[in-house]
């Protein structure tokens, strides 16, 4: 990664008015954890191009990242207002609302976001994991089934069915699912 970031830091000198190149520094850097750096060139990348609903998004998740929610939300809000048929905003807008415990708000954008991206196995799981909080456990396992049919090998979302089989009392199921999810991702620590 630190090679890209120096044909990054090339690029940009070479041509320092291309919008892409201070996005793609920009992820690169929020995948190292330098997440000041990273909302710096997601800045530079709006200024150059106001208009560029994917910066602002991806500036949003640095924000979620640094724990700064509401500012996070600012950020899908502008996406959303410039593109919205731009499902992946609509998401995690609907996450940091959820952790701002606002479940309605957080349902409704994860409903808009399906309903633009039906074939967004994220946005089910996401959708399944805040479920519960409005007492929907059984129609949280059936978002879960849906994130899994859209995609098989989909462990976080085998494992979080999982624990919905838990909440529901399916203490074999939730055991098959935790199996499953440990044979398809034996690396992780996060299956149970």
């Amino acid at each position: 990664n630190r090679g890209a970031l120096a044909d990054y830091d090339r690029a940009i000198e070479l041509d320092p008015n291309r919008p892409a190149m201070f996005h793609g520094r920009a992820n690169l850097k929020m995948d190292l954890g330098a997440l000041e750096e990273a909302i710096k060139d997601f800045d530079e990348a709006i200024r150059l191009k106001p208009k560029y609903p994917m910066a602002l998004t991806n500036r949003g998740e640095a924000r979620v990242r640094q724990g700064k929610l509401k500012e996070a939300i600012e950020n899908y809000d502008e996406a959303i207002r410039l593109d919205g048929r731009y499902a992946f905003p609509l998401m995690l807008r609907g996450y940091a609302r959820n952790e701002l415990q606002d479940v309605e708000g957080a349902l409704q954008d994860l409903d808009k976001a399906i309903s633009l991206d039906p074939e967004s196995a994220l946005a089910f799981n996401h959708r399944a994991l805040i479920k519960p909080r409005a007492g929907k456990q059984h129609e949280a396992k059936l978002d879960f089934d849906e994130a899994i049919r859209l995609s098989p090998k989909f462990w976080g979302a085998i494992s979080n069915r999982g624990w919905c089989h838990q909440l529901l009392g399916a203490l074999r199921e939730a055991q098959a699912d935790y199996e499953e999810a440990l044979r398809l991702a034996p690396e992780t620590t996060h299956v149970i």
